[in-house]
């Protein structure tokens, strides 16, 4: 090690020192007692004057009088952080420049006593790097409303970077309360598509499913735009993302107050859409993250006039806009940067652009989310590995919707290209296993459209082609599993299928049985995914399972899974709890919020079902006097013979529940098919946000 001494600026020698302090001072500052706790002490006059003498010294010729006045502003914590922000702003150039240095310590003091672990652990990284902040914005947004929206605030409101606060003002507006819904997606299994007669493959937009409650949320949602507008619009800082976070929250509450004068909404809304198009145009110049922003600002609005039923504006401004130039110059723009741009930063770009897809896909804005994927796989200049990313999540996200047709075209579009690109031919010379990966994704997709179409042969044709490739891939293996359960007459296909299955599992064993097997939480959770879905192994599959989750604990996919397991051994309570965590974790992701769903549905059916020890519990209530005790000695043993365990009554119950959970949404179906008139509206109540549908 050398020895030599590092020489630092005085100021310098301070900021570990003074970083310890604020977040000290954090500790102290008070709350407010209901709502939306924001966290921010009131300053009294004998402090603010106190403030505005050191600003002033912050202009002083002397360093060493500017240093101490710095020294004792932060010292202040988040009272000081208003008159900083103002300071920053001084026609004194040397006001200005100290304040804007010593503003991001304060910011150092986001941290709250009373901030959940999760938020203290994010807010810790927030700092002078934009490039971290922006992470730190981003996976803000990946809490609960709860938790995120009060260090969003704060953010916004200390952020002078006009980047960054725009940044945290639309994960603001996403983080909003919303109620989420789904609608029915055509059956996989090419039988049951038959009977319910479903082939056409449509998605039935009429249908909700959901068991949120739908005014409470939209209340709570009114109760924190509010609340969130007031306080901002009490505090003196100014930047680009408390405009555009108070335009758009003051829309909404106009919007909601107008709700029973059409003619005042229809003008408000107008406006809004005149006042963005022509914002969307007024900078010559667009960076990658500009025009992403002014896009999700657009999409912000979109959902806001959506969901107060202004369809005609909502339609108008996209159409407009697509018209604009912001929509070339948002690829284009990032097409001539990304050579220029860090690998992390393009990733957290891309991941950004992405998670803005499944946004609007899981508000039911399916053409727009579909527009913006098509745009992102028609990107170029990206890595290839990047490419393989996107094309599979985004043919994920499309199947997890139904849309099995568009899943198979990204997916075999990607493929053709890469028997097109020499480049990616070369990097993948020696990733056999990747490619054949791809390819039986295709056949796998293909296989869900021609079940969705009711097309037997042609479906297992595909599912025998995608094993040839994967022949133990799960998802494939599932899906043969039950079409095997729906078409018992087919033995040969149930003994292909169960051979499959059980070599598959036990190759997942020997794996796991190996020493020195890296990832080992990944082939757990294949083993206890694969064995839940088909009904086999529970034991093993539970304990593979718990331990994928003890070590990947914040892993959505792998708590999905172990929902699953929980669902398969009749644990439905259980189950609900744990997909509950999972679709908190991964909120916007379309196939664990339907698995929610059903889970939940069938715990509401499992609830109606008497269990056996409440119905022998009710038996002896009913029992008009108590037998001789004797006669109780002497038949409790054959009692006992009698009643089944619970654990096996409460597996049944759950069995039932099931299969009522699974036919609620086929009864929905077929009760559209047989009244059209159903398919017109939408049940009374039911949240409809999105002013156009499915392509």
């Amino acid at each position: 090690m050398s020895t030599a001494r590092l020489s630092f600026h005085p100021r310098w020698t301070f900021f570990a020192t003074l970083l310890g302090l604020t977040a000290l001072l954090a500790v102290w500052t008070p709350f407010t007692a209901w709502g939306l706790d924001f966290g921010e002490a009131t300053v009294s006059p004998e402090v603010q004057a106190e403030l505005d003498k050191l600003v002033e010294q912050l202009g002083n010729p002397s360093w060493k009088i500017r240093e101490a006045a710095g020294k004792k502003l932060v010292l202040y914590g988040m009272e000081a952080s208003e008159t900083l922000q103002r300071a920053a702003e001084s026609e004194n150039l040397t006001i200005s420049r100290e304040a804007k240095f010593y503003l991001p310590l304060i910011t150092q003091g986001l941290v709250h006593s009373s901030d959940p672990e999760a938020v203290k652990e994010i807010l810790k990284d927030y700092g002078f790097d934009s490039a971290q902040n922006l992470k730190v914005i981003h996976r803000l947004a990946e809490l609960d409303a709860e938790q995120s929206l009060v260090p969003l605030v704060r953010i916004l409101l200390l952020e002078h970077s006009p980047s960054l606060s725009t940044e945290a003002a639309l994960a603001i507006l996403w983080e909003l309360p919303v109620p989420r819904v789904l609608h029915p997606t055509p059956s996989m299994i090419a039988s049951e598509a038959r009977k319910n007669n479903t082939q056409d493959g449509k998605i039935y937009e009429s249908i909700i499913l959901t068991h949120d409650d739908i005014p409470a949320i939209r209340q709570l949602r009114r109760q924190y735009a509010t609340e969130i507008l007031d306080h901002i619009s009490a505090r003196s800082q100014n930047n680009d993302g408390k405009a555009l976070l108070m335009r758009l929250l003051g829309l909404e509450l106009k919007l909601q107050k107008a709700a029973d004068k059409p003619d005042e909404r229809t003008q408000i809304s107008q406006q809004t859409v005149k006042e963005l198009v022509d914002w969307t145009g007024q900078q010559a110049r667009y960076t990658p993250d500009v025009a992403l922003q002014r896009l999700e600002t657009i999409y912000c609005a979109v959902d806001i006039l959506g969901r107060n039923d202004c369809f005609k504006q909502a339609e108008a401004m996209m159409k407009q806009i697509q018209q604009s130039r912001v929509f070339a110059l948002q690829t284009s723009a990032f097409s001539q940067n990304n050579a220029q741009s860090e690998n992390n930063q393009l990733t957290t770009h891309l991941d950004h652009r992405f998670r803005l897809i499944q946004r609007l896909a899981s508000r039911g804005y399916w053409e727009l989310a579909c527009q913006e994927g098509d745009t992102l796989m028609k990107t170029r200049g990206i890595s290839h590995e990047i490419t393989i990313s996107l094309s599979h999540s985004y043919a994920q996200m499309l199947y997890s919707a139904g849309m099995y047709w568009k899943a198979e075209l990204i997916q075999k579009q990607f493929c053709q290209e890469l028997e097109k690109d020499e480049d990616l031919q070369e990097m993948l010379k020696h990733e056999q296993k990747l490619q054949n990966e791809l390819r039986a994704r295709v056949k796998y997709y293909e296989a869900c459209r021609e079940g969705a179409a009711g097309r037997d042969e042609p479906q297992k044709k595909a599912l025998r082609q995608a094993l040839e490739f994967t022949p133990e891939e799960p998802d494939t293996l599932i899906l043969a599993y039950r079409i095997a359960q729906a078409d018992a007459a087919d033995e040969n296909w149930k003994k292909e299928v169960e051979d499959r299955i059980n070599k598959a599992l036990q190759h997942l064993r020997e794996q796991l049985e190996a020493e020195g097997l890296g990832n080992k939480a990944n082939k757990q959770n294949q083993f206890a995914w694969l064995a839940a879905n088909t009904n086999r192994n529970l034991d093993e599959a539970l304990a593979c399972a718990q331990e994928a989750v003890q070590a990947e604990p914040e892993s959505g996919g792998i708590q999905d899974t172990l929902a699953h397991v929980f669902f398969a051994m009749g644990r439905v309570k259980q189950a609900v709890e744990t997909q509950r965590l999972a679709a908190k974790l991964l909120p916007d992701d379309l196939e664990i919020r339907r698995n929610l769903w059903r889970f939940e549905e069938a715990l509401i059916q499992a609830e109606k079902v008497p269990s056996a020890e409440t119905t022998q519990q009710n038996t002896e209530n009913a029992t008009p006097e108590a037998e001789p005790p004797q006669q109780n000695v002497e038949t409790t043993p054959q009692n006992v013979e009698n009643a089944a365990p619970n654990e096996a009554n409460a597996q049944q119950n759950a069995e039932n529940a099931v299969q009522n959970a699974e036919s609620t949404q086929q009864n929905a179906v077929q009760n559209v098919e047989n009244t059209p008139q159903n398919t017109e509206t939408t049940a009374p109540g039911a949240e409809n946000p999105q002013p156009s549908t499915n392509p």
